[in-house]
């Protein structure tokens, strides 16, 4: 009997993926098999393998095991291994899907690459007890980046942004990215927070989270004249706020609403706290706050930012007044998409009981 017949399975399990699992037939262990895995110098790589998914206590105990040189001796010979490293099949994910600020996060001992997929947290919509305007969805980002293996990152999920219980505008949504401590490696920016209206008056609603650049907020058009939206954050500066009140976005935060009555929190990781006037979205730099004349504009979102290999970027679409529809999150098609990650939250409005908050972000590793 071989002596790899009791492992197979261990093995298919262990690699991941049915066409190396295959490859991994039973042998008779030959002292040529040995030696060549010693004089090619891939048996290091392949005892360390071997020790990070703890099949061996030790490494005297894995270079004894003469079947183990034998199993992978025919994945070397059929060029899925170089140097004595597993290649990755990028069939692993580690999916976070709840708030989330400077959680800690360590590179498996195989990943050298990380494909990430970020979504930013949506934008509340305005105004509890009168008609508000629309929190925006949350943007998306996507990286190839290369890491170090057992390596700490950060990972942040931006929150949605909360809705105001006393009339107000609605808070921005954070955004969602992965940092190497304070060095940041990829975000996607936040919706922008819907504006408070008034009993006759819709609110104007928050811009969408990016994209390269945050989406700047509706311009609302009034009786009492247009209120300015908050802009967009963009590469280099965060969105300016609405000429009639609010306060810019900066560096990651979303930016304040002009003042007039208590909105809706910001969300984790930047979302900008709404008043009169919605809060910005969280990002690379952070959405401007609305403002207001009577009734409230909604708050900029904030933009993204990616290094590393294969980038996207892809900006939400923001849901203006009158409408009462939501404003997704981009790219929610993705294949690892789910549920209404970064939802922007509805403002108060026919067909709507009360606003809404936004939904959290979306941050899914590959590897």
């Amino acid at each position: 009997m071989s002596v790899l017949s009791s492992i197979d399975r261990k093995w298919a399990r262990l690699l991941r993926g049915d066409a190396l699992a295959r490859i991994v037939q039973p042998h008779a262990f030959t002292r040529e098999a040995w030696d060549r895995i010693v004089a090619e110098q891939i048996m290091p790589g392949l005892i360390a393998f071997a020790r990070s998914q703890e099949i061996f206590r030790s490494e005297r105990e894995a270079a004894e095991h003469a079947f183990f040189a034998e199993a992978m001796l025919p994945i070397y010979e059929a060029g899925l291994l170089q140097g004595g490293v597993i290649p990755q099949t990028f069939l692993n994910k580690d999916i976070t899907a709840v708030a989330a600020a400077g959680t800690a996060y360590v590179v498996n001992s195989i990943a050298a690459v990380l494909d990430v997929k970020a979504w930013g947290g949506g934008g509340a919509g305005g105004s509890a007890g009168t008609t508000g305007g629309n929190g925006a969805g949350g943007g998306y980002a996507y990286s190839e980046i290369n890491v170090i293996p057992g390596e700490t990152l950060l990972l942040y999920v931006g929150g949605g942004g909360a809705r105001s219980v006393s009339g107000g505008a609605g808070g921005g949504g954070g955004y969602t990215g992965l940092f190497r401590s304070t060095t940041p490696l990829l975000i996607a920016g936040g919706g922008g927070g819907g504006g408070a209206g008034n009993s006759t008056v819709q609110g104007g609603a928050g811009g969408g989270g990016g994209g390269t650049n945050g989406e700047s907020a509706q311009n609302d058009p009034t009786v009492y004249g247009t209120v300015d939206g908050g802009d967009g954050g963009t590469q280099s500066a965060g969105g300016a706020a609405s000429a009639q009140g609010g306060i810019a976005g900066s560096s990651l935060q979303g930016g304040t609403g002009v003042a007039g009555v208590a909105g809706g929190a910001g969300g984790t990781n930047g979302g900008g706290t709404g008043a009169l006037g919605g809060g910005g979205g969280g990002g690379y730099f952070g959405g401007g706050g609305g403002g207001q004349i009577n009734v409230g504009s909604g708050g900029g979102g904030g933009s993204g930012y990616v290094t590393g290999t294969n980038t996207v970027l892809t900006g939400a679409t923001r849901s203006d007044a009158p409408s009462n529809n939501f404003s997704n999150a981009a790219n929610i098609g993705d294949a690892d998409y789910a549920g209404s990650a970064g939802r922007g939250g509805r403002g108060f409005n026919t067909g709507v009981a009360a606003s809404e908050a936004g939904n959290p972000g979306r941050l899914v590793i590959i590897w």
